[in-house]
């Protein structure tokens, strides 16, 4: 075997056994690596679906949020496992989806704005704690 074959042979081996390898390491990333329905995610590879979606729905308005898992729905059954809503995605919510392929409703987190503080129930005033009593605080131990 010339010197030449020899080169050869131990770099295709090389290639060989290196395309091997990654293809290993790509089925276990499709297997192990990616999230789930809901998960958080960074981006698009991270989940099986391959959509992340970096928005959610705040009271009528879609404002940006934490990545998280999404997938195409049909109604709001098929997001509850999740404890997302089918919505139909705006402007910003399209633009974190792939460019072809995207789906006309998906599952996106709906957020409920906190109700509004009311002043029908007038706090209570503040009373003095009486020193001593129970709950006003450490006292001084009673010198003899």
């Amino acid at each position: 075997m010339t010197r030449w074959k020899k080169i050869w042979s131990w770099t295709a081996t090389g290639f060989f056994l290196l395309g091997v390898f990654f293809l290993v390491a790509l089925r276990w990333w499709n297997m192990f690596g990616q999230s789930g329905f809901g998960a958080h995610c960074r981006w698009t590879g991270g989940c099986k679906s391959f959509y992340c979606l970096r928005h959610e729905l705040r009271d009528g308005v879609q404002v940006k949020s934490r990545g998280y898992c999404t997938k195409g729905c049909s109604s709001d059954a098929s997001c509850a496992s999740a404890g997302l809503s089918c919505v139909k995605p705006g402007g910003g919510a399209k633009s974190d989806l792939p460019p072809f392929g995207k789906p006309s409703k998906l599952c996106m987190r709906v957020i409920a704005s906190a109700p509004p503080v009311t002043s029908a129930t007038p706090a209570a005033p503040a009373t003095p704690a009486t020193p001593g009593a129970p709950g006003s605080g450490p006292s001084a131990p009673a010198l003899p």
